[in-house]
């Protein structure tokens, strides 16, 4: 004997929303480990300005002049020279990216943590 037909559609809709909850745990996953992927790479770069700059922009979506305050707002001169600030920190990101670039050549070391069971 079949289910009514607001059975089957409920059947329907039930299988539908498994399907999405699994494509939406596996993209979850793969942004995950993209993040990390990411991270580790960001970590190789030599200069903590450059991480910072980088992290600042790409992962907490600061605005340029948010960063250069950030990073130079201690200065005493900040306010008087802060379109050089602004320069500064553009040639930081600049060189960050060139040496991300490099990096990534060569490719990001391995996660090295061990997953406790």
């Amino acid at each position: 004997m079949h289910g009514s037909p607001s059975q089957d559609r409920i059947g329907a809709v039930l299988a539908q929303k498994e399907e999405l909850s699994g494509r939406i745990r596996s993209m979850i996953e793969a942004q995950t480990n993209l993040r990390h992927e990411i991270e580790r790479c960001v970590g190789q770069l030599r200069s903590a300005d450059e991480k910072a700059v980088i992290l600042m922009r790409y992962v907490d979506n600061e605005k340029w002049a948010d960063i250069s305050q950030l990073l130079f707002g201690g200065k005493e001169d900040f306010l008087d020279r802060e379109d050089s600030y602004l320069r500064r920190t553009s040639k930081i990101h600049k060189r960050a990216l060139e040496d991300l670039a490099e990096i990534m050549k060569v490719g990001c070391p391995s996660d090295s943590r061990q997953d406790d069971p």
